[in-house]
């Protein structure tokens, strides 16, 4: 047992160097962060496939009010108002042409049948041009979009598939009527007058 406490004596530096060593690296790993596992897996560019995470408490954002009407406009400038592209609205319209333009031409020309190639041309051009402007689509103008230039941006949504166009790719009404009378002016051999007439009433956003 002398023996032993003499060589505790004996070696005390070096004991109490390996004590201080050990008892420093504790507690360095006992202060040291662990690294957390977060306990969702996402995707960039995937959908969230969780719950919605909630912060458990309110708090407020305060600025100054220049700050806020300026964030806002900026907001308003860049932003890319989205139209619905309603795809029951031509067929409606092209029934409705056919149905107003037979009449019209037997009211005009009395028995149909003895001008059936002109009744069908003049017919068949008018279902052409509605279609190739309702392909495109008449967009009703509001404030989002009023007073924007033609190559101001948007967002159409046809069939659940949203394409960004530029507003000179749609029709306003008034675009879509000189369309018509543009078309027509230089077709001497159809009835201007009667198919101006329904063209432009068979026109909606």
């Amino acid at each position: 047992m002398k023996n032993l406490f003499e060589k505790i004596r004996n070696q005390y530096d070096n004991i109490a160097k390996v004590f201080l060593f050990i008892v420093s690296i504790a507690i360095l790993v006992m202060v040291y962060p662990r690294e957390r596992k977060f306990k969702y897996e996402y995707q960039k560019g995937k959908p969230w496939l969780y719950q919605d995470l909630i912060a458990p408490f309110n708090f407020a954002i305060l600025k100054e009010k220049g700050v806020v009407e300026n964030e806002r406009q900026e907001v308003a400038d860049d932003l890319k108002p989205f139209f619905n592209f309603d795809k029951t609205i031509f067929p409606a319209q092209k029934e409705w042409f056919i149905e107003q333009f037979d009449k019209s031409w037997k009211g005009r020309y009395g028995k149909e049948d003895l001008f059936i190639p002109q009744r069908l041309t003049n017919r068949y051009f008018g279902i052409g041009l509605l279609d190739s402007i309702y392909g495109a689509g008449i967009i009703e103008l509001n404030q989002a979009i009023e007073d924007k230039p033609e190559d101001f941006r948007l967002i159409v949504l046809r069939e659940n598939v949203a394409t960004e166009e530029e507003l000179s790719q749609l029709y306003t009404l008034q675009k879509a009527y000189d369309k018509i009378l543009g078309s027509l002016s230089d077709r001497e051999d159809f009835d201007i007058d009667l198919l101006s007439t329904l063209l432009t009433n068979a026109l909606k956003h």
